[in-house]
């Protein structure tokens, strides 16, 4: 690994291993397929991590009409009757940290190609995945 700066020496002992691990195994665990309801459950559970880290925590509902119409809008891989944006802002000043991401997922495809349920999540090949064997 490259030498850390003091900095971010400092933020990775910052991060609680457990915590995250736990969170990661709730949210691989919801079949949040996009268009289905599960896209927006995951949004809301990620709401409420951000909640529970006592971030000022922001969640609206995304004007589906709106974003498909907009002049610069990429066209929607699918159809959805809901869709929710999530933000979270802790402290204030700099520096600052902004993860950005979806939480949709492409369907599964066929069930027998994995090595067990898609939305199990565990270990494999020494990487954490949706898709762990069954024990």
């Amino acid at each position: 690994m490259a030498d850390l700066t003091n900095t971010e020496a400092r933020v990775l002992d910052a991060v609680d291993d457990g915590w995250l691990l736990a969170r990661l195994r709730e949210l691989v665990a919801v079949p949040s397929v996009g268009g289905t309801a599960a896209e927006s459950e995951a949004q809301h559970l990620v709401a409420g991590w951000l909640r529970d880290m006592g971030a000022d925590t922001d969640v609206w509902a995304i004007d589906l009409t709106e974003a498909a119409t907009a002049p610069d809008a990429p066209g929607q891989e699918a159809v959805r009757e809901e869709a929710v944006g999530v933000v979270g802002t802790l402290g204030a000043g700099e520096p600052g940290l902004v993860l950005c991401g979806h939480s949709d997922v492409v369907p599964a495809g066929d069930p027998a190609l994995w090595p067990g349920d898609p939305f199990a999540p565990g270990w494999r090949a020494g990487c954490f995945t949706g898709g762990a064997p069954a024990t």
